[in-house]
């Protein structure tokens, strides 16, 4: 299993200082001292795991003929090279709902695959005005279309996203084949932090809108997470400083995809 491995700039810089120090002792000492880092870290790149974790999360390999150690940083959710963009989401998660979930946001984010559209996911951490409980809301970017787990964590709360996901989606009449298509595409995911205020901003509004629903409810279990769903597909939302410059993610999703009105 092959991995990517990311050259920090402050670790350019001492490369170049080195080499060129050792340039200075004897011609040609640095050329040889590069093809001895070039070795080792296509061998960690190759197979990191047969080093030593020297901290958490880091691992490290010292030269055999030059005086140094390589540390490397593999991530919990680190996608391996050769199926960096196969079958998986990308979930950008507000730090608070990253610590509940014990997750380290990834370096490594994948691209979608070619016609995956359900490929970019926001989530936080929701309220559900009951002591000890929460919930996990996933937003997909850009359609603003919200899937509402029962949890606490990403990990935890997962396999429910993708089974309520389907569940929405054949609510409102997608195509069979699409939903088969973009599910099929969702076996994982990798964890990044959010960074779209925007995105954010949105949330913030379903946020204080779902808060006030579920202080309705008489119990957890009574939450009506369909119907929470449903309002958050047909809510409008504005998207630009004009008045007709509102859209409900079920309208989006009629025009990205030609879905019945």
């Amino acid at each position: 299993m092959t991995y990517k491995i990311e050259i920090l700039p402050r670790a350019r810089r001492e490369l170049k200082e080195a080499c060129d120090w050792y340039d200075d002792r004897w011609t040609g000492l640095g050329d040889r001292f590069m093809q001895e880092i070039e070795r080792k870290l296509l061998e960690k790149e190759k197979t990191p795991e047969r080093y030593a974790e020297r901290r958490k999360g880091f691992r490290e390999t010292k030269g055999k003929i030059f005086p140094f150690s390589i540390r490397a940083e593999i991530p919990r959710r680190n996608i391996p090279a050769e199926t960096e963009i196969k079958q998986v989401v990308i979930i950008h998660a507000v730090q608070k709902l990253l610590n509940t979930s014990r997750l380290e946001a990834s370096r490594y984010i994948s691209k979608a695959n070619e016609g995956q559209q359900l490929h970019s996911w926001y989530a936080r951490l929701l309220s559900s005005s009951f002591p000890g409980k929460m919930m996990v809301m996933y937003v997909h970017e850009p359609s603003l279309m919200a899937i509402i787990c029962k949890g606490k964590t990403i990990q935890g709360t997962y396999g429910n996203f993708r089974a309520r996901l389907e569940l929405l989606l054949r609510r409102n009449q997608f195509p069979a084949t699409w939903i088969q298509k973009e599910l099929s595409q969702a076996d994982g995911y990798v964890v990044s932090r959010s960074n779209s205020r925007s995105l954010l901003a949105f949330m913030n509004q379903m946020v204080f809108e779902l808060d006030y629903w579920c202080r309705m409810a008489e119990s957890y279990e009574a939450i009506p997470i369909d119907e929470l769903e449903d309002k958050m597909m047909g809510r409008m939302y504005r998207f630009g400083k004009r008045f007709h410059d509102y859209r409900t993610p079920l309208q989006y999703w009629q025009q990205e995809i030609g879905l019945a009105q």
